[in-house]
């Protein structure tokens, strides 16, 4: 049997880490970053991505706050969810909940993303 790729939860409610398995060969690699039946399994909530964005940045950049909307829709889900990966080198992702009256309001987490484990 091969292994699983696995989500984790965070100190942040809401806030998951995905290690997917890489397979490698002579050729390079191949791994799974996101299927929608394993991440509503996970997280109790179905991510369907209806944005993507790409950004390249020099060594040394900080590419600034970004705030997320997280406010409950007329549906019952979240109003936004983010999928951050690092497809070349690495970048450190800091998620900070702001959410007034939440469990984890004003925790930090700090994530390292890179090329090699594909940690998303």
């Amino acid at each position: 049997m091969s292994p699983k790729s696995t989500f984790q939860p965070t100190s942040i409610d809401g806030v998951f880490t995905f290690e997917p398995v890489i397979h490698g060969d002579s050729r390079g690699s191949f791994h799974e970053w996101y299927r929608l039946d394993a991440f509503a399994e996970a997280t109790d909530y179905p991510f369907f991505p209806e944005q993507a964005n790409m950004s390249v940045s020099a060594a040394g950049v900080v590419r600034g706050l970004h705030f997320a909307d997280v406010s409950t829709a007329p549906d019952g889900h979240p109003g936004q969810a983010k999928l951050v990966t690092c497809p070349a080198g690495h970048i450190l992702d800091i998620a900070v909940d702001l959410r007034r009256g939440s469990d984890t309001f004003g925790k930090v987490e700090v994530f390292e993303l890179d090329s090699k484990t594909r940690r998303v």
